[in-house]
């Protein structure tokens, strides 16, 4: 202690020598109610720029599990802000304009669901050339070079929905297939998946092979029509959910006899298998996709070259017996951390 100032201290009235202990009983309890009341609220970003993670559109049903994911990952994402937006439409001019929108300097990043492909390679791969990390979900597209791609093993998926048809029919059987000979890329790798394993099963018949062209009212005539020439047909595989899509929700696409193999396992296709319609549904456990999209972006953006520029995430296959573990997850996912914005719609602090 400074003993020359302590005459001073001495000669200061009573009044001035207790005033810092008074402002310290006043204010004390309030800065302690305050850090309680901060305690709960993400530290401040360093202004880094932000990673933009789009949707194909709000309506999609993949949509709130792979937003909600891309939010629980910002605290991974250091100083870089994550931004989450989904047109109205499901429309590639809808994307690009969200992408000019968010087109900004603090943009470093795009992870995006095209909503169709060929129609946005142009405007991906611009933002590429000008530095912006792109990773797209569930679609490849190419550049120069193919951008990063997060999606479904769709080889794999292929050989699932033989391996649940197999099971289904316990090895032995006869089935009819629906396929689409102008499907994308992805779908002609199920196929092949599916062909590959198909051939280790000898005992089951692929009696016909059906072309729907994609069309969902097609599928469901086509099965509807060859059913009642072959009503002892013990099943179908659809290689994408064409005939669920627009099927009325009391209406019995099958005998019960015959069940559908199919893809997709929405909540809305659930009562599907509760009803018997479908044997199984295979699928992925979507947010998977989302954390690898954005760890690819993430490292892009820094400039760091990527382990491997692909992440294909493994087939789930959903049936009545695990469909309560599968329904957890998947609400589970969709789960928002607190302060979160709710509609989906965005999320994060960064205004571009």
């Amino acid at each position: 202690m400074n003993h020359a100032a302590t005459p001073i201290l001495r000669r200061m009235p009573y009044a001035w020598r207790v005033l810092p202990l008074c402002v310290l009983a006043i204010i004390g309890p309030a800065c302690e109610e305050a850090a309680r009341s901060n305690a709960g609220r993400p530290a401040p970003r360093p202004n880094e720029g932000f990673i933009a993670f789009l949707g194909a559109d709000e309506n999609d049903p993949l949509w709130p599990t792979m937003s909600a994911t891309a939010e629980r990952y910002r605290e991974g994402l250091g100083g870089l802000d994550v931004v989450t937006r989904a047109p109205k439409v499901r429309a590639a001019n809808a994307q690009i304009a969200l992408l000019r929108e968010l087109h900004t300097p603090q943009l470093r990043g795009v992870c995006i669901e095209p909503a169709h492909g060929e129609l946005l390679r142009d405007t991906l791969c611009e933002l590429q050339t000008r530095g912006v990390a792109v990773v797209t979900m569930m679609q490849r597209i190419v550049c120069e070079d193919p951008l990063p791609l997060a999606s479904v093993d769709e080889m794999a998926m292929g050989r699932a929905l033989a391996d649940a048809v197999i099971t289904e029919l316990n090895g032995a059987g006869s089935i009819a297939v629906i396929a689409d000979s102008g499907a994308a890329p992805g779908v002609r790798d199920r196929t092949i998946g599916f062909d590959e394993r198909m051939a280790i099963a000898p005992s089951i018949g692929i009696l016909r092979r059906l072309d729907c062209a994609g069309n969902a009212f097609v599928a469901e005539r086509m099965i509807g029509e060859y059913m009642e020439r072959f009503p002892r047909l013990d099943a179908w595989v659809s290689l994408e959910n064409w005939p669920l899509r627009e099927l009325d929700g009391d209406k019995r696409l099958l005998p019960e006899k015959c069940q559908l193999v199919t893809t997709t396992p929405y909540p809305e296709y659930w009562p599907r298998l509760y009803d018997g319609t479908c044997g199984a549904l295979v699928g992925a456990e979507y947010e998977r996709i989302a954390e690898a999209a954005l760890q690819m972006c993430l490292v892009s953006a820094r400039g760091e070259p990527l382990a491997s520029n692909v992440y294909l995430a493994p087939p789930v296959t959903v049936t009545v017996r695990n469909l309560s573990w599968y329904r957890v997850n998947w609400f589970k996912a969709r789960e928002r951390p607190p302060g979160s914005v709710k509609d989906g719609t965005q999320a994060g602090t960064a205004e571009p």
